[in-house]
């Protein structure tokens, strides 16, 4: 979404001069800064994205337009609107105009130019602007459908971790990394015990509700720099990077401790996985399906043994492990 929300800033500036320009959408009640583009030094400023702006005085600036859904052109903030926000508390702006983003009859957002000198605006500036609102907002509500399709597309909706193509994508860049630096890849497959037996006897509610709890204990159990995605099914996998057999093993084991801790008087029944590890050395034409079919007859071993149990291989020799 940036790259196109600079280009709006960017066609913008050909139109209207302008030291910084923000697009910002409505997150709740608040607004949330996507993209600040500082035109003076043609830069994104990104230590701003993702901001918060509180709006709660309903005379403020930002709650005028959020309120009114009309353009507002200010050349003296300072006296004018003594609580205007500012984006950049440290270059403060001193002439505004604010133009909301209405799409499909909805506001979505808002685009705010600032000059950080008094009077710095025109009204032919501002009419340009105004009258170009539609499109501003039509291209901005595209880019927010785009990039939520695209997380849709990549994550798994219920459990909200990536599904079989968003770890398929990941793995691409992680791989190269990997092989890079010949890392150890320790791969597990965890499969839900009893999980067609839970579903039956409880109902698929509570069944969805054991797929996020297990979900959840493994990002807990997990690192940043690991990959956790939901299979198919009850199934999961977790990729962790540069990490030998015995350190995968304690993960495995800290899920398992962690899922019997969570379920303490919170769900019906008692919910445990089997783990299957694999840990093979990262090269050239190592695949997910290499690791997954490996790790994946582990996992049928852990059931053989009894369930609740972790199996594990490794193809990494003592004298390759760094």
């Amino acid at each position: 979404m940036n790259t196109l929300s600079l280009e709006i800033l960017k066609e913008i500036k050909n139109l209207v001069n302008f030291d910084m320009g923000s697009l910002l959408v409505l997150n709740n009640d608040n607004l949330e800064v996507i993209i600040s583009y500082e035109a003076e030094f043609n830069r994104v400023r990104s230590e701003l994205a993702s901001k918060i702006l509180t709006i709660e005085d309903r005379r403020s600036f930002h709650a005028i337009l959020t309120t009114y859904k009309k353009s507002l052109m200010c050349n003296d903030i300072d006296s004018q609107f003594s609580n205007f926000i500012q984006i950049d508390g440290n270059r403060p702006a001193k002439s505004v105009i604010g133009v909301p983003l209405v799409s499909r009859k909805k506001l979505i957002g808002m685009l705010i130019l600032e000059q950080r000198r008094p009077n710095a605006f025109s009204i032919e500036e501002y009419n340009t602007i105004s009258k170009i609102s539609d499109n501003i907002a039509v291209s901005v509500d595209n880019a927010i459908l785009h990039e939520k399709l695209s997380s849709m597309a990549l994550t798994d909706s219920l459990t909200n971790v990536s599904n079989r193509h968003g770890l398929h994508l990941s793995w691409q860049s992680l791989s190269e990394q990997a092989i890079r630096h010949q890392w150890q890849i320790s791969f597990m497959v965890i499969d839900i015990d009893h999980f067609k037996i839970f579903n039956d006897k409880y109902g698929h509610k509570t069944g969805d509700e054991v797929l996020r709890l297990v979900a959840n204990v493994l990002k807990s159990s997990t690192r940043g720099s690991d990959l956790i995605a939901r299979f198919g099914g009850e199934e999961f996998v977790v990729i962790l990077p540069n990490t030998a057999d015995d350190q995968a093993l304690l993960v495995a084991q800290k899920i398992q401790a962690s899922l019997t801790q969570q379920q303490e008087n919170q769900m019906e029944g008692t919910v445990t996985v089997s783990i299957g590890i694999t840990t093979q050395l990262a090269e050239d034409g190592l695949t997910i399906d290499c690791l997954f079919k490996e790790a994946d007859e582990q996992m049928y071993l852990a059931k053989d043994a009894g369930r609740n149990k972790v199996q594990q291989s490794t193809t990494v020799k003592k004298s390759q492990a760094k």
